[in-house]
């Protein structure tokens, strides 16, 4: 005669199952924190028309899972974006909502010079990220999207070469620049020891000159020239020791008058400026020559 299933023993056998599937459950571990624990499942970003080709929010996945993405990376001043999604419709927006986020110093830590790195790569891009939580004891909260490689990038070796030859071209460059500046201080420098020399011998010519005024005295002389359209002249009308430069223009253009005193030291007119700067003609019969224009 078979033994009759009883309730009790269906209630006592169906407990020592759940008791012996819980401690067969209990030895395997939710969340192994090892790379070689994490399967990466392929995710073709690029050719893809979802808008979201996975989610942007890592704690609906268990920790451990790990997507090989086949997508396109933006490297922002801050921060590089993942795209994991495409734009909807035809507004090609920028919001965050359809990239994983990495902020820069991550990045840097993984990849360092990764900004150098960065521009050897072409669209589209393999990258793998995984879910893990911040603490490995508690895998189901506070989860993130962590980065673990990205395939094309330079070489450090490279990165670094091309870091050692632009730091070479500035410093370089900042040398030439460094000795053009010093030429330029240099002939600056010289330039005013010449034009003090110059004003110190003018002034000592107008000095010995005492109150010769020449030939000038009470006269004109003008000089023209055409400057485009326009027909510029310039009058000096010599007083008795004093002078007035007056520029004309045909079309009319306005210019200020210059004002100042003159002696004669020879062949050699010495005008000192209302402004106290000494310049020098040369008289050449009634003619006169002040910086190469000829005044009549």
């Amino acid at each position: 005669m078979k033994e009759k299933w009883t309730p009790r023993i269906i209630a006592v056998m169906a407990f020592v199952v759940f008791i012996v599937l819980g401690l067969a459950w209990a030895s395997v571990p939710l969340y192994a924190d090892s790379d070689a624990n994490v399967k990466y499942k392929e995710v073709n970003v690029w050719n893809s028309n979802d808008e979201y080709s996975i989610r942007n929010d890592p704690s609906y996945y268990r920790a451990g899972t790990g997507f090989k993405l086949i997508t396109n990376l933006e490297l922002r001043s801050d921060k590089m974006r993942i795209r994991i999604g495409q734009y909807p419709g035809l507004a090609r927006t920028v919001e965050d909502k359809y990239f994983i986020l990495i902020d820069n110093e991550t990045v840097n830590e993984l990849y360092p010079l990764f900004t150098v790195r960065y521009t050897k790569l072409k669209p589209p891009t393999i990258v793998y990220v995984s879910v893990h939580p911040k603490d490995p004891s508690n895998p189901k909260k506070n989860l993130y999207f962590r980065l673990d490689r990205i395939d094309g990038l330079m070489s450090l070796e490279e990165a670094q070469m091309i870091v050692t030859e632009k730091e070479t071209a500035e410093a370089k460059k900042a040398a030439e620049a460094t000795e053009k500046a010093t030429q330029e201080k240099e002939r600056q420098a010289q330039q005013e020891q010449t034009s003090k020399a110059e004003q110190e011998r003018l002034a000592n010519l107008y000095r010995q000159a005492g109150n010769n005024f020449g030939n000038l005295r009470n006269t004109s002389r003008r000089y023209g020239y055409v400057f485009g359209k326009d027909y510029i002249t310039t009058i000096y009308n010599f007083g008795d020791g004093n002078y007035i430069a007056q520029t004309e223009s045909v079309l009319g253009l306005s210019f200020n008058p210059k004002t100042g005193t003159y002696r004669v030291n020879g062949d050699t007119v010495i005008f000192l400026s209302s402004e106290g700067e000494y310049k020098a003609g040369t008289i050449i019969g009634t003619a006169l020559n002040i910086g190469g224009d000829i005044y009549r």
